[in-house]
């Protein structure tokens, strides 16, 4: 019995290796297909009696049947004159969606731009042509218009009562547009993540000019999709698409779907799109301060400031000890001690090893005057117990420390970017910001970056109110605190700051670059002048004492800018303002003087 115990296994495993042989290949097939076949049918069971599935599948249904009427699908048409021969036509497409039943189109700036003809296609295969209302070529958002008939406009998501975005990370989100020309499709996938700048939004000399704050998705988002809507799990439009990263080097253009799409946040498309519509162009608020980020460095921060040279900065004095009552502050840059010249830490430590306590030690500072005078060069005498006690309770940084480090001393963990100047007579001066508050939020939306701060205030209307948050650290206490200061907006001086010509403007932009009065050049104009007639921009008159004063004669008529060719006034202005214009960038014109010679010369603000 034991022997049969012990070998039963065995028997087992023996008879049914028999079996297999004896019944062949097909039996076990069949029992395998039979086993396929039971699983198959439970599987078939379970997703018929589960709803859950059934649900979503209808929800996705429904968000399609609620979007799609409300997306659209754009045609444009541009002749290239910039090539040797003929004008050349050239075609391309993008997306765009109903932003009211008033006609209005949404979509990039980048789709649109330089169009001679634009077609919308509406989800009914109906075909409309499209006039530019206005664009913003640094959020690349643009306004189209169509004939109002018969539209469905989409439905945007509303922010919360704290006037905050309702997108969160891991959100559902839907892709709209026609990528590859595959029109009125959709795509889903989730919200990677908020407040995204990755320089995407660049002029035709590829600088970095836009105000960027994307919502990172994983939907799939291609050639075709740009200017398409993005919506929530409700159908809600909470951004648009713009941007993808290629997979190729790193790149974010128009190449192919590789896992990261960007989109333009509905609260930044909306102040945006309304004041095209009211006025045709945008106005940006400006705030008036010079800011650094987390990342920056120390050394970045003062030459912001006006230092050079070498030394290293005073992050915090605690209250009480020797250094603060004998007058060393915060901000302080230490250039030297007994008069030895002071670059690093280990500089100043050695030079304290060898004095007294009862020694005085004499520190040359260098120190900001946050009123926006001018800096001072001190002489401050410290106890000798301060150097021979290591410098203690005075914290202190190297030029290539981070401005963290210098946040972290001073006790804050947050994020935020810290404003190194004010402007004199801005607004955030007067509304009572310091030099090195911290902006944490504006209209309660944080701010991390220098981009996200941008974005948020060229969304801002001038003249309207800003509520800034700030931490501000308090010398005398040794801590920090919140503070919230409303600030009324001055408008943001684009051709001083970006070199750039707003379209309302022209006037004002024609004579800080020198030029008086120009006109579209006609037959009769030419025969005013007594010059042979050519198709350009004919300059009448230049502004006295300027740098074209000498240079180019009235009568000239400028043909080309950057090589590209100009025929009229409108296309003159439309290639300024693709061009950063301060004097140290500028573009080149070509203009054929009075008596027929061809000349280039360098025109910018002055």
């Amino acid at each position: 019995m034991r022997k049969l115990n012990t070998y039963g296994p065995s028997l087992i495993v023996l008879g049914t290796a028999v079996f297999v042989l004896l019944a062949g290949p097909s039996a076990v097939w069949r029992l395998t297909y039979a086993k396929t076949e039971a699983s198959i049918i439970q599987a078939s069971q379970s997703l018929d009696n589960n709803p859950i599935l059934q649900k979503i599948n209808q929800a996705y249904r429904d968000i399609a049947t609620l979007v799609e009427p409300s997306v659209v699908h754009i045609s444009t048409e541009r002749m290239d004159r910039d090539g040797p021969g003929d004008p050349r036509l050239v075609t391309s497409s993008g997306s765009g969606w109903v932003y009211s039943d008033l006609g209005y189109v949404v979509t990039n700036n980048h789709v649109i731009q330089d169009a001679d003809r634009i077609a919308v296609q509406l989800h009914t295969g109906i075909t409309r042509e499209a006039t530019i209302v206005g664009s913003d070529p640094y959020t690349d958002i643009a306004v189209i218009k169509i004939d109002p008939v018969r539209l469905f406009a989409a439905r945007r998501a509303e922010p919360t009562t704290d006037g905050q975005s309702n997108v969160r990370q891991g959100d559902l989100v839907f892709a709209f547009g026609s990528p590859f020309d595959f029109r009125f499709s959709m795509s889903s996938g989730i919200v990677s993540g908020i407040g995204r700048s990755v320089g995407v939004i660049r002029d035709d000399q590829n600088r970095w000019v836009g105000y960027e704050n994307f919502i990172q998705v994983d939907a799939a988002i291609n050639p075709g999709n740009s200017g398409g809507p993005l919506t929530n799990a409700r159908g809600h439009v909470i951004g648009m698409n713009t941007a993808i990263a290629t997979g190729r080097g790193n790149r974010l253009d128009e190449g192919q779907f590789a896992g990261i799409g960007l989109a333009i946040p509905i609260e930044m498309i909306e102040p945006i799109v309304e004041q095209i519509i009211n006025s045709g162009s945008v106005k940006k608020g400006f705030l008036g301060v010079g800011v650094v980020d987390r990342e920056s460095t120390v050394a970045n921060e003062l030459s912001r400031i006006g230092f050079r040279g070498y030394g290293i900065t005073v992050g915090r004095v605690d209250p009480g000890n020797p250094a603060y009552e004998a007058g060393l502050a915060l901000g302080d840059v230490i250039t030297g001690i007994n008069g030895k010249v002071v670059r690093t830490v280990a500089d100043l430590e050695a030079v304290a090893e060898d004095i007294e306590p009862q020694d005085t030690a004499v520190l040359s500072v260098w120190r900001y005057d946050t009123d926006g005078g001018d800096p001072d060069q001190l002489q401050i005498r410290v106890p000798g117990v301060v150097a021979a006690n290591g410098f203690r309770g005075v914290w202190l940084l190297e030029l290539n420390d981070q401005i963290s480090d210098w946040l972290a001393v001073l006790g804050f963990s947050g994020r935020g970017v810290r404003i190194v100047t004010l402007e004199p007579g801005e607004p955030a001066r007067e509304a009572g910001l310091r030099p090195r508050d911290i902006i944490t939020h504006v209209n309660g939306s944080p701010i991390a970056s220098l981009a996200q701060l941008g974005s948020e205030i060229s969304t801002i209307m001038p003249g309207d109110v800003a509520r800034v948050t700030v931490w501000r650290y308090d010398p005398q206490s040794g801590s920090g605190h919140l503070t919230t200061h409303d600030v009324q907006l001055s408008r943001l001086d684009e051709m001083a700051i970006m070199g750039r010509i707003p379209t309302d403007q022209h006037d004002i932009s024609l004579r800080r670059l020198g030029l008086a009065r120009i006109a579209t050049n006609t037959p009769r104009l030419a025969e005013k002048f007594d010059i042979q007639f050519r198709q350009g921009v004919l300059v009448e008159a230049v502004v006295p004492g300027s740098t074209l004063d000498g240079r180019i004669e009235p009568g000239s008529v400028i043909v080309a800018v950057m090589d590209r060719r100009v025929t009229d006034e409108d296309e003159f202005f439309a290639m300024l303002e693709r061009y950063d214009l301060r004097p140290q960038y500028g573009v080149q014109i070509t203009y054929i003087t009075p008596r027929g010679r061809r000349r280039d010369t360098h025109l910018a603000l002055e």
